[in-house]
């Protein structure tokens, strides 16, 4: 099977107020970066079901909600799979971790992008039932989606040419 060109992953449940913010960032990035060779999918787990997803793609965008000790709702860290933070998903307790899942996936043959870019989101409140996000959220979403879209852009300006 030919691989498929690249994949931008939304993580997060949308019924937990800031959880969802990486799949609120897919139904926009869909519509302001529409481009050739661009597949995108949420989630609500991480690990090997991102595994899955990943799979016979050349690159690859996850993007996730964060709570760091330091941050600011709607500060946004660039990482890849060999200097992430754990964030909400990709981190979680009650199922395996991102890089024993990638490990795994190697072992099972899995064609896994060479490069996997990780954009985390810090939230506020990812426990309440609540379909929109946080009003400090809300009020930086704007920025937010205009950072992820030109931090895709000029990753893959510069990987393509």
């Amino acid at each position: 099977m030919e691989q498929r060109k690249i994949i931008v992953i939304g993580l997060g449940n949308k019924v937990l107020g800031d959880d969802g913010i990486g799949t609120h960032l897919i139904s926009d990035l869909q519509r302001e970066l529409n481009l050739d060779g661009i597949s995108y999918q949420t989630s609500v787990n991480g690990s090997m079901e991102i595994i899955e997803l990943l799979n016979e793609y050349q690159r690859a965008f996850i993007i996730d909600g964060i709570r760091t000790a330091e941050g600011k709702p709607g500060d946004i860290y660039f990482m890849d799979s060999n200097n992430f933070l754990e964030t909400l998903h990709i981190s979680n307790p009650h199922d395996m971790d991102f890089l024993t899942s990638l490990k795994l996936a190697e072992k099972l043959n899995f064609k896994i992008p060479e490069k996997i870019s990780i954009i985390a989101v810090e939230v506020m409140e990812d426990k309440v039932f609540n379909e929109s996000l946080t009003p400090s959220l809300l009020e930086k979403y704007p920025d937010i989606l205009q950072l992820t879209i030109n931090s895709i852009k000029s990753d893959l300006h510069g990987s393509t040419g």
